[in-house]
């Protein structure tokens, strides 16, 4: 039996190996956040203001995959619990910006670390070429669904 062309079947492959892997990650990662008092969602916004400080409301929403709509609520509970700041554009009073504040600095970094404890603990089985064939070839599929947008 002749086998397939594996591009064939390239989209139901990735959705089974994106599924798989979100949920696997999701196990390690929803533990931490509980431990440090935060969601997926907000850890996910977290991260990206630690990567790129000082971003609209707006921006982030769009980055973070969470719709505008429900984006002030999750907001409102950040700026209430401490983890970051939201001030109004001085030329743009319609536009707020969001910075990380040291709390929501510390909440992220203590759930980052935590992940890669597991993970390291975890990869001490596989050697380097593997853990480099896997940081390689998360990167390549990266690239791959982000061509797929264009």
């Amino acid at each position: 039996m002749e086998e397939a062309n594996p591009r064939e079947r390239i989209g139901a492959d990735t959705l089974a190996t994106m599924r798989d892997t979100a949920l696997l990650f999701r196990a390690i990662v929803e533990p931490a956040c509980r431990k440090a008092g935060l969601t997926l969602q907000q850890l996910y916004v977290l991260g990206e203001l630690s990567a790129e400080p000082h971003q609209t409301a707006m921006e982030l929403a769009d980055r973070v995959g969470i719709r505008r709509t429900n984006f002030a609520g999750v907001c409102n509970k950040m700026v209430a619990n401490g983890l970051i700041t939201r001030e109004r554009g001085v030329d743009d009073r319609r536009k707020a910006y969001l910075e990380l504040t040291s709390e929501g600095e510390a909440a992220f970094d203590s759930v980052m670390s935590s992940v890669g404890e597991r993970l390291d603990r975890a990869s001490i089985v596989m050697g380097e070429q593997d853990y480099i064939a896997i940081r390689d070839g998360a990167e390549s599929l990266r690239k791959l669904l982000q061509e797929a947008t264009v």
